[in-house]
Order: C-alpha cells, then sequence, then structure tokens
C-alpha cells in the first residue's frame, strides 16, 4: 500500500499544464497570466489545445486513483481516500516542479463526481457563488475548500 501511495503522490506531481504549454506553444506557465501551473492559467495564456490536455491530465489525477481501488482494493473507502489524498498532494507539491503546483480543483471535482455526485453538486454551487463574488480563481478555491 506504501508503494502504492508514493506511486500516486509521483503521479499527482506530473505538471501537465507545464509540460503541454512548453511543448505546444512553448510557453512557462509559472511565467504567464497568474504564475500558477494549474488549468485555468494554461486555457488563459497557453489557449483552447493546450487547455484541454492539461483538464485530460489532471482529470486523470482524479480517476485513476478510484479506478486503481475499484479494481484491485475492492472499492475500499480508505484505499480510495489514501490514494486521492496522496494524488492531491502531488498535484499541489510537485516534485517536479520545485515543490510547486495548481490548487487541484479538476482533480478534486472530477473524483467527487465518481465518489458523491450530490457533494459535487454543493461545491459547484459555492464555487461559481465565490467566483462571481471576487472574479479570482485563487480565492475561489480557498473560498469553496474552506466551506
Amino acid at each position: 500500500m506504501m508503494l502504492v501511495l508514493v506511486l500516486f503522490y509521483l503521479y499527482g506531481s506530473i505538471p501537465y499544464a507545464t509540460i503541454v504549454s512548453r511543448y505546444l506553444v512553448g510557453k512557462k506557465m509559472e511565467e504567464e497570466g497568474s504564475g500558477s501551473v494549474g488549468v485555468a492559467n494554461t486555457y488563459m495564456n497557453a489557449g483552447m489545445m493546450a487547455g484541454s490536455l492539461t483538464v485530460a491530465g489532471e482529470v486523470s489525477k482524479g480517476l485513476l486513483p478510484l479506478l486503481l481501488s475499484y479494481l484491485y482494493f475492492d472499492y475500499s473507502v480508505l484505499a480510495s481516500s489514501l490514494f486521492l489524498a496522496a494524488s492531491l498532494l502531488g498535484t499541489n507539491f510537485s516534485i517536479y516542479n520545485r515543490l510547486l503546483g495548481g490548487m487541484g480543483t479538476t482533480m478534486v471535482l472530477w473524483s467527487l463526481l465518481i465518489i458523491s455526485p450530490f457533494s459535487l453538486f454543493g461545491i459547484l454551487v459555492v464555487l461559481f457563488a465565490s467566483y462571481f463574488r471576487n472574479k479570482d480563481t485563487f480565492w475561489m478555491t480557498v473560498i469553496t475548500y474552506a466551506s
């Protein structure tokens, strides 16, 4: 189990925004826009294709842990939670990116779609309300996670 947790941390650490934007459009997301290596900054500064590929990579960070938990651990709540936490930790503190990372919003939302659609709905309501109130994706995420 410990090895799987380390592997999910390493997988979660993959900075898809950095990789995709550098190879697709030649931009470093750390130096563009908000400086975040997340989905929103990639869409805004590298374009639709780079943003879409980044979304696919970030979604996989939430769905792959659940798939592995389902296939090999009988969909154990403990295994699912630990795998998702390891992946989120890697997303937030990427070993490949000097411990910098995104906030993991895309990963969390897509994993919630599988785990608890009702919780996802509540979080989306808070997410959109905080975005329309603040017009800032960083504070939108902080407020949503806090609530």
